[in-house]
C-alpha cells in the first residue's frame, strides 16, 4: 500500500449520485479545486458511502459491483484501487471502519434472512474472522432485546418527520419476525484491539440503539457472550436515537426520546461516564415544541470533556 507521495493539503472525499452514475469526488480545501477520483456508470456497479482512513491516505469505499456488496480501496489522488471484500449473493453490507493502525477492517454483513454477523478482517493476511453471529451459542443480550421490545410496545408509537411537509408521522412500533433482537454494527474505534459498537433494536419504526463495547477483537465467535460489554444505560422511561463518545472515551452521549407520553422525536441530549455514574442532561428542548436539533448528533474531536 505505497502512501501518496509529497505534501497534500486538507481535502474533503465524498460520494455523489448523478441518475445512474455514482462519482467519487475529493475537494481540496486549501485551493477550492475538486477532482474526480472514480465513476461507476451503470446501475449495477455503484459507489454507496466513503470514509478516510485514519492516516488520511486511503478511502474505504462501500461498493455494489454488478449488484454484489463489496469494501474497496482506494488511494485519495484515485490511484491504487483495490477490492478487499466481496459479500455473498444477496447479502448487505452496513459499516466498515479501518483501526487506527489500519491493520484490521470491523464490519457487519447482513444476510438474505436478515441475520447481521460482525466480521473482522485482517488486513496484513487476508484472514477473515467472525466476531459475533446470531447464529452461534451464546449470541449477547437476546434478553435485553426482548426487554427492549416488550417495553416500546406496551407504550407510544414510534414517530417520524415528512420528509415532505416536516410534519411529524407516529407509526406502530412492530417488530420483526426474527428471534434475534440486536445487531451489532461497528462505529468507532476505541484502540487497535477494542471497538464500540451500535446495538440496535431490528423493528419496524424508530431503530433504538444500545452502546456496546468489544474488548478485544483476537477473540472469536466463540467467546462472543463474554468479550461483548454493554456500557449505554438504557433507561425505563426512554431510549437513545443516536449515540457518540467523547475523544478521549470517557464519556458517552446520546439523544434521546421518551417511551411514555406524547409522540415526540428527540429531544434531550444526555451523557453519562463509560465507567458507570449517573445520567446528567446536558440539553432539553422546549416542553411541547417539535425540536430537531438533538436528533442526530457527532462530537468535535477537539471538544473538551
Amino acid at each position: 500500500m505505497p502512501p501518496l507521495p509529497g505534501d497534500h493539503h486538507p481535502q474533503l472525499v465524498y460520494v455523489s449520485q448523478q441518475g445512474d452514475t455514482s462519482i467519487l469526488q475529493r475537494y481540496d480545501v486549501t485551493t477550492g479545486s475538486r477532482q474526480t477520483l472514480l465513476q461507476a456508470q451503470t446501475a449495477e456497479t455503484m459507489l454507496l458511502d466513503a470514509n478516510v482512513s485514519p492516516d488520511g491516505q486511503w478511502v474505504l469505499l462501500e461498493a455494489l459491483l454488478r449488484n454484489q456488496a463489496a469494501i474497496q480501496l482506494v488511494r485519495v489522488d484515485g490511484q491504487q484501487l483495490q477490492t478487499l471484500y466481496c459479500a455473498p449473493a444477496q447479502a448487505g453490507i452496513d459499516v466498515a471502519l479501518l483501526s487506527p493502525d489500519q491493520r484490521s477492517l470491523v464490519f457487519n454483513q447482513e444476510d438474505e434472512n436478515q441475520i447481521s454477523t460482525l466480521y473482522l478482517l485482517d488486513m496484513t493476511t487476508g484472514k477473515l474472522r467472525t466476531e459475533l453471529s446470531p447464529l452461534q451459542p451464546n449470541y449477547p443480550e437476546i434478553t435485553q432485546g426482548l426487554r427492549q421490545t416488550t417495553l416500546m410496545s406496551e407504550h407510544a408509537p414510534t414517530s417520524s418527520y415528512d420528509k415532505t411537509t416536516g410534519n411529524l408521522k407516529t407509526h406502530p412500533f412492530t417488530p420483526l419476525p426474527s428471534k434475534h433482537y440486536l445487531i451489532y454494527v461497528p462505529m468507532k474505534w476505541v484502540s487497535n484491539n477494542s471497538v464500540y459498537l451500535f446495538g440496535m433494536l431490528r423493528a419496524s419504526g424508530a431503530p433504538l440503539h444500545q452502546l456496546a463495547l468489544l474488548r478485544d477483537i483476537s477473540k472469536d465467535v466463540t467467546q462472543q457472550q463474554s468479550n461483548l460489554q454493554l456500557i449505554s444505560p438504557a433507561g425505563e422511561d426512554f431510549g437513545c436515537r443516536d449515540d457518540d463518545v467523547t475523544p478521549d472515551n470517557s464519556q458517552g452521549v446520546c439523544t434521546a426520546y421518551a417511551f411514555v407520553g406524547p409522540v415526540s422525536p428527540p429531544n434531550a441530549i444526555k451523557m453519562w461516564s463509560i465507567t458507570g455514574g449517573a445520567l446528567r442532561t446536558v440539553y432539553q428542548g422546549p416542553p411541547g415544541g417539535e425540536d430537531r436539533c438533538a436528533r442526530s448528533l457527532q462530537l468535535h474531536p477537539h471538544l473538551p470533556s
